[in-house]
C-alpha cells in the first residue's frame, strides 16, 4: 500500500475532487457496507462462533485501519505534543518558578534544600509568593489547580516520550530519519526533567502552605469589596456618628434592591463567617498572617455593628416582618380558598349520587308496577 501511495500524481488527486460521487460510494461500501456483509453473512450460514467473529473483524478490518490512521499516536505526533505541552508550560510557568527559586535562595533543589523552603517556611516568602500571584489575576485555587494537573500531564508524556525512546533504541534498523527523530525526542525528554523538577518544587510548595494563600486570597477579595468602609473607617476612627452617615451613603449606593440595609449585612455576614473559616483553618501558627486576618474581622464586626444600630435597618426589618406576615396570610387565605372549593366539589358529588341513586329507585318501582308505580320522584338539594 506505501508503494502504491508513491506513485501518486497530481492529477489523480484532481481525479477525486471530479469525481466526489464514486469516492463517496467507496467509502460507503468500504465502511459501512463490508462489517454489516460480514455480520449478515455469518448468520445465513449460522456459522461458529468463532468463524462468525473473524468474518465481522475482516469486514472491520477497514475501518480499523483508518481509526488507527487518524487516532494512533506516531513518533512524530507524540514528539509534536510534547514539545508543545513542554513549551507551553515553560512559556507559563518558567519566569514565576525561577522567581521563587531566587527569591528563597535555593541554587540545587535536594532534600535538604526542599525541607528547608517547604517545612521550615518564611513568612516573608509566603506573602512575596501571595502577592505575586495576586497582582496576576490569577486566584489561588484555580492557579495551584491548573499548575498541578500540568505537572501531571507533563509526567505522562514524558513517560510516554522515554518508553518510545527505548523502542527507538531497540529497532534493528536505523537510518537517517530516525536518527534525527531520536535525538530530538532524547533533548526534549532531558529538558523536561532539567525544568520538571523546578515545576514539582513549586507546586509542592503551593499545596503545603495552602491554607495560607486560602486565608491571603479571602483577605483580598474583602479589601476589595470594603475598600470604601476600611477607608471611612481610617479617617473617622474617633468619631462614631461621621462615620455612621457616611456608612449610610455608602450602603445605599452599594445596595440598590429594596432592602439594601438587610442585604448589604448579610452579606458582610457571609465574608465574616468565610474568613473566619479561613483562619481557623491554617495549617501552621502564621503569626503575621493570623493578625491581619483578626485586623479584617475586627473592621467588619465594627462596621456591622454601625449597621445594625441604624434605624433604617429596624425600619427595614418590621417592614421585612410585615411582608412575610401578609404572604402567610395570603398562603392562609388561599388555603381556606381551596378547602371551600374542595367542600364545594364534595357537596355536588353527593347530590349527584343521590339523584342517581333515586333514579336507580324509580326504575326499579316502574318495572315493578308498571304505569300505576307512585311517583317517588323528587329534587334533592343539599345547601352549600
Amino acid at each position: 500500500m506505501f508503494g502504491m501511495g508513491a506513485t501518486l500524481t497530481t492529477s489523480d488527486f484532481k481525479r477525486v475532487l471530479l469525481r466526489p460521487r464514486d469516492v463517496g460510494v467507496g467509502v460507503v461500501a468500504q465502511y459501512a457496507v463490508m462489517p454489516f456483509l460480514g455480520f449478515a453473512l455469518a448468520k445465513i450460514f449460522e456459522l461458529d462462533p468463532m468463524l462468525a467473529a473473524g468474518v465481522v473483524l475482516v469486514g472491520f478490518g477497514g475501518l480499523v485501519a483508518l481509526a488507527d490512521w487518524m487516532f494512533g499516536e506516531t513518533d512524530e505526533r507524540l514528539f509534536e505534543k510534547t514539545d508543545k505541552l513542554y513549551h507551553s508550560t515553560h512559556a507559563q510557568y518558567h519566569a514565576i518558578t525561577d522567581w521563587f527559586e531566587q527569591l528563597c535562595h535555593v541554587y540545587t533543589i535536594n532534600p535538604q534544600e526542599y525541607d528547608r523552603v517547604i517545612r521550615n517556611f518564611s513568612e516573608q516568602l509566603l506573602y512575596d509568593v501571595a502577592t505575586k500571584i495576586w497582582c496576576s489575576n490569577e486566584y489561588e485555587a484555580p492557579y495551584r489547580s491548573k499548575l498541578r494537573a500540568t505537572v501531571q500531564q507533563l509526567r505522562a508524556y514524558q513517560a510516554k516520550l522515554n518508553k518510545r525512546i527505548c523502542k527507538i533504541r531497540d529497532q534493528n534498523y536505523v537510518n537517517t530519519h530516525a536518527d534525527r527523530l531520536l535525538h530530538d525526542m532524547e533533548s526534549l525528554e532531558q529538558s523536561i526533567q532539567n525544568k520538571l523538577v523546578h515545576f514539582v518544587f513549586f507546586s509542592d510548595y503551593l499545596e503545603h502552605h495552602s491554607s495560607y494563600f486560602t486565608l491571603y486570597e479571602c483577605e483580598g477579595i474583602i479589601n476589595d469589596e470594603y475598600q470604601e468602609e476600611f477607608e471611612l473607617l481610617t479617617n473617622h476612627t474617633y468619631s462614631r456618628y461621621t462615620f455612621a452617615q457616611e456608612l449610610k451613603y455608602v450602603i445605599t449606593k452599594k445596595q440598590k434592591d429594596f432592602y439594601p440595609y438587610i442585604t448589604y449585612i448579610k452579606q458582610l455576614n457571609r465574608q465574616l463567617n468565610k474568613i473566619k473559616n479561613c483562619k481557623s483553618h491554617l495549617a501552621y501558627n502564621y503569626v503575621d498572617r493570623i493578625s491581619w486576618a483578626q485586623k479584617v474581622i475586627d473592621s467588619l464586626e465594627y462596621i456591622r455593628g454601625i449597621a445594625v444600630t441604624d434605624p433604617l435597618y429596624q425600619q427595614e426589618l418590621r417592614a421585612q416582618e410585615r411582608e412575610k406576615l401578609e404572604r402567610e396570610r395570603i398562603s392562609v387565605v388561599q388555603q381556606q380558598t381551596l378547602i371551600e372549593k374542595n367542600k364545594a366539589n364534595l357537596l355536588e358529588k353527593q347530590n349527584q349520587l343521590l339523584e342517581r341513586e333515586l333514579a336507580l329507585k324509580e326504575e326499579e318501582l316502574r318495572e315493578k308496577y308498571g304505569d300505576q308505580s307512585p311517583n317517588i320522584h323528587a329534587h334533592v338539594t343539599i345547601q352549600l
